[in-house]
């Protein structure tokens, strides 16, 4: 989470204009709190995301694991800082992407990773890739003590085998420190 905090921070100093200082910080957000890949992140429409209550309603159009092509709903916790961030993305022009270019075109994969490295790099902090904050949102998640099969479902993973490689070996993900015998 250290990571994704540092990175969040360094946003502003970036000198970037609004537009793309809030598509980078969504983008993070997405990547680390709704374990979404990359290729989900900057599939994402503007009316893909509902405002609901207490939730981001984040409706996933097809994700690797959708062999039936339903789609996916994900749900993010609302706070103030990532709403008006959010919002503006949201209410910025034009009309489609929720993630996409200066002049309204799809954002490619590539050009993302490349954002998330400039940041990294203008934090001091080792090179992250797009799907290191996945592995980073799985760990989190289960160490404030969201189930694993929670976990899996809001990570769109087909079985829990294929989750494991996203877990951090911590001490609260092998449930707690082993018991010294004195």
């Amino acid at each position: 989470m250290e990571e994704w905090l540092q990175l969040l921070q360094v946003v502003p100093t970036m000198n970037w204009p609004q537009w793309r200082s809030d598509r980078a910080q969504v983008l993070l957000t997405l990547l680390y709190c709704a374990l979404l890949r990359i290729s989900e992140a900057i599939h994402l429409t503007k009316d893909d995301i509902k405002e609901e209550e207490e939730t981001w309603k984040i409706h996933i159009r097809q994700s690797k694991t959708d062999q039936f092509g339903t789609g996916a709903t994900i749900y993010l916790a609302r706070e103030s800082w990532f709403d008006e961030i959010l919002l503006r993305q949201i209410n910025a022009s034009p009309p489609g992407q929720l993630l996409c270019t200066a002049n309204g075109t799809q954002w490619s994969e590539g050009a993302a990773a490349t954002e998330i490295r400039r940041l990294c790099e203008k934090a001091g902090i080792r090179k992250l890739s797009p799907h290191a904050f996945r592995r980073g949102g799985t760990t989190r998640a289960l160490e404030e003590g969201v189930p694993m099969e929670l976990v899996q479902r809001r990570g769109r993973w087909a079985s829990p085998r294929s989750m494991k490689p996203y877990i951090a070996h911590t001490a609260t993900t092998q449930g707690g420190p082993a018991d010294l015998i004195g």
